[in-house]
């Protein structure tokens, strides 16, 4: 968190956009992490940036965990449930946390269009979000034909290669300055 700040404070941004970073559950579970998260929620809205913190779902989301997911977003950051479909999370897990999305890993994104096992979860892992009401990111997405399917199937939104390779924030500013990202 702190590098993602660093990187970001010198950044201008005018339009707020959302800020994912990567936590893992057991991160949750230190005494200091809530006045942390609070500390550069603060921070990151200051610059113009939604600070949302991506679960990731690997590791088992214990009891404890479960009631940190719900502090953190008393303190107005999102949470989201990264690499859905891949890791610990149960369903009984998501009844007794509320988060704010799912992130299909791209191992179910990579299947569209394929005769495979995981097509069908995807569907269902799609169906589930729009059941409890929550937004959907696709993970992983490489090609315009995965992007207009997932947008058919209500995905509300995707990342990936088709989008944009990774690049520095030095690069990220100048790609936003010149008005070269989001189109």
């Amino acid at each position: 968190i702190e590098n993602a700040f660093e990187d970001w404070s010198t950044i201008t941004v005018q339009d707020k956009f959302h800020l994912g970073v990567n936590v893992p559950p057991s991160y949750l579970l230190n005494a200091l992490c809530l006045q942390r998260l609070e500390q550069y929620g603060r921070a990151f809205n200051d610059i113009n940036i939604n600070f949302d913190i991506e679960i990731t779902e690997r590791q088992l989301l214990d009891e404890q965990g479960q009631k940190a997911v719900e502090e953190v977003r008393k303190l107005g950051i999102q949470v989201f449930i990264d690499d859905f479909g891949t890791g610990h999370t149960t369903l009984s897990v998501l009844q007794n946390i509320t988060f704010d999305c799912l992130k299909i890993d791209k191992c179910f994104v990579d299947t569209i269009g394929l005769q495979s096992v995981n097509a069908p979860v995807l569907n269902a892992i799609i169906d589930l979000a729009h059941s409890l009401n929550i937004a959907i990111i696709a993970e992983g997405v490489e090609t315009e034909h995965q992007c207009s399917l997932l947008r058919e199937m209500g995905c509300d939104f995707g990342q990936g290669y088709f989008f944009s390779r990774p690049v520095s924030s030095d690069k990220f500013e100048t790609l936003l300055l010149e008005g070269r990202l989001f189109q």
